[in-house]
């Protein structure tokens, strides 16, 4: 056989090797079909919540809480480290919880992101201070209940409570979501616990740590926030639902961590997501904007009423774009049914974080303005399409 011949077996063979390669990579890509949307989200009225001077309308945590037949939207106010609780129906401040920061009382200053607190229920409010990585137990009165050491081992995995990260109460035991810092820890610490959650009793005061990134999570620099993955809770089929920044799909999980099932929720128009490796990540244009290049989901929302989830998206931005001062890409609402069937893709304007709750009357939006004396909601209904 002549040198020629060879080298075109050679080349013959490297082609065939990389077109099956190429068609492992996307066949999961490739199967994907879009499922006709049935429904979509119809304003249907909005309303203005007043608020006084020292109330911030920038808020970053939120909750909405029914109890004792009233319904409340609660939010931290950083200016002077309180909870305040709005009446939902009379739209107006129904009262305030002071925290106390110094003292034997204290939970310090929760500045920062992913400090927050947890409302289970008015005399069973858990805050989480991260920046000092304590854990409390307060009542209505801002009286310190209990307090626990869970998360202040630095080389364990540091907790938060936030928007993407709600925490939850179930069987006796917090449940909340780690977060950890651009997985630095994997090039430093080969023995980091990668567990993304943790429970804490609250009786016996044992600490588990469960649920592991995926393998794609695990390798390379990741940096910023595209590792950070988001959750919420499905109290009546006991399921956590679960989505992580660069994947399609939605995962839902038992109180234990077992997988029960994944499905894609992903918008039709974008056919891939960029797996961030060391290699890939030495980007021209540099990390800022090889990372807003990226399409990335965001929250996970689970609406009990109408049993739909939510999953908040946005498409990447090109160097271009980004040269012309725009930061962000389309941003879309992903809702799923309870069966984790797509049903409905509604575009948003919005910018940041989203801020939804969900009650018999609809969806609540929070619109965020320049108006400071006022928080303003959009009020949306799920319906179906119209054919």
């Amino acid at each position: 056989m002549n040198l020629n011949r060879i080298k075109t077996l050679i080349l013959g063979i490297a082609v065939i090797f990389v077109s099956i390669s190429s068609c492992a990579r996307n066949s999961e890509v490739d199967e994907y079909i879009d499922p006709e949307l049935t429904h979509t989200l119809q304003k249907i009225g909005e309303y203005e919540i007043p608020v006084d001077s020292m109330t911030t309308t920038n808020f970053i945590h939120y909750q909405h809480i029914q109890e004792g037949g009233k319904e409340y939207f609660s939010m931290l106010n950083n200016i002077k480290q309180e909870i305040n609780f709005y009446d939902v129906k009379k739209r107006e401040l129904a009262f305030k919880i002071p925290l106390i920061i110094e003292g034997p009382n204290g939970v310090g200053n929760l500045d920062g992101f992913n400090s927050g607190y947890y409302v289970h229920n008015l005399d069973s409010i858990f805050v989480l201070n991260r920046n000092r990585r304590e854990f409390f137990l307060i009542n209505r009165q801002s009286e310190l209940i209990n307090s626990f050491d869970a998360f202040r081992d630095k080389d364990v995995p540091s907790a938060v409570i936030a928007p993407f990260a709600p925490m939850i109460v179930h069987n006796d035991e917090a449940i909340l979501l780690n977060i950890q810092n651009g997985m630095k820890y994997f090039s430093r610490n080969k023995s980091y616990r990668t567990d993304y959650a943790t429970k804490v009793g609250l009786t016996n005061r044992d600490t588990e740590y469960f649920l592991s990134y995926p393998d794609i999570f695990t390798t390379g620099s990741w940096g910023f926030d595209l590792h950070r993955i988001s959750w919420a809770f499905d109290l009546e089929r006991e399921r956590i639902l679960v989505g992580y920044p660069l994947d399609h799909n939605i995962y839902t999980l038992d109180f234990d961590g077992r997988l029960l099932e994944k499905a894609p929720a992903r918008i039709e128009s974008v056919k891939n997501v960029i797996s961030i490796s060391k290699r890939q990540f030495k980007s021209k244009s540099g990390p800022l904007e090889y990372y807003l290049e990226q399409p990335r989901y965001g929250q996970v929302f689970f609406d009990s009423k109408r049993r739909i989830i939510l999953r908040d998206y946005t498409t990447g931005v090109s160097v271009e774009k980004q040269k012309q001062g725009i930061i962000q890409g389309e941003r879309v609402l992903v809702i799923l049914d309870e069966n984790l069937k797509k049903t409905a893709e509604v575009k948003e304007t919005s910018l940041g974080m989203m801020v939804l709750f969900f009650n018999e009357d609809g969806l609540h939006k929070y619109i965020p303005s320049d108006d400071e004396n006022k928080l303003k909601f959009e009020l949306y209904d799920y319906v179906v399409i119209n054919k």
